[in-house]
């Protein structure tokens, strides 16, 4: 009985762990697209010239060369998206230019993620606040992140037992992203 409780233990552990690196795959994925598109990495090439080529007042990229990709949380569910790239840029008199252009995703053109059926999200927290509905997302061509907070907490659960729970923190600014057992 003493190894079926070990073994049962392990294999909590271990579908929490290949959850949350999942998780973190998905972001990176997400990340890389907006990058390098989702065929080749020639898309990466065509956008940069074409928004580095253009007067700054007015910047556009290629008919259907970028996109924005993205994941969003809603009330415990997981899922990608995503939007056309709005292509502009914005002067800002503190920042100088930046990107403006992904905008907010269509509900209609989201994807579920999937994650094992014997693991599910507890909690979302933006900048440690609960959160019931939160997005994320890439804008070409660098992949820059384009979100309301800096800091996401996903805590995840396996079924109904409180004693294995990862929470996946993700610096929103740089990039990192860490699991902790909780």
């Amino acid at each position: 009985m003493l190894s079926v409780n070990g073994y049962m233990s392990y294999r909590k552990s271990t579908l929490l762990d290949l959850a949350a690196d999942n998780l973190i795959s998905q972001v990176n994925e997400m990340r890389s697209w907006a990058i390098h598109g989702k065929v080749d990495g020639e898309r990466y090439d065509e956008i940069k010239a074409a928004l580095s080529n253009q007067p700054k007042e007015s910047v556009t990229s290629p008919e259907g060369a970028s996109k924005c990709f993205g994941l969003y949380f809603k009330d415990g569910e997981i899922g990608s998206f995503s939007t056309s790239f709005e292509n502009s840029k914005l002067w800002d008199h503190d920042l100088g230019w930046i990107y403006a252009g992904c905008g907010h995703f269509d509900q209609n053109f989201k994807r579920p993620l999937e994650i094992d059926d014997q693991i599910t999200i507890v909690s979302v927290k933006a900048d440690g606040a609960d959160v019931q509905d939160f997005e994320m997302q890439f804008a070409p061509p660098d992949g820059e992140l384009e979100s309301d907070a800096s800091e996401l907490a996903v805590t995840i659960q396996y079924l109904e037992d409180e004693n294995f729970r990862r929470e996946i923190i993700f610096n929103l600014t740089d990039g990192n992203a860490k699991v902790e057992k909780i």
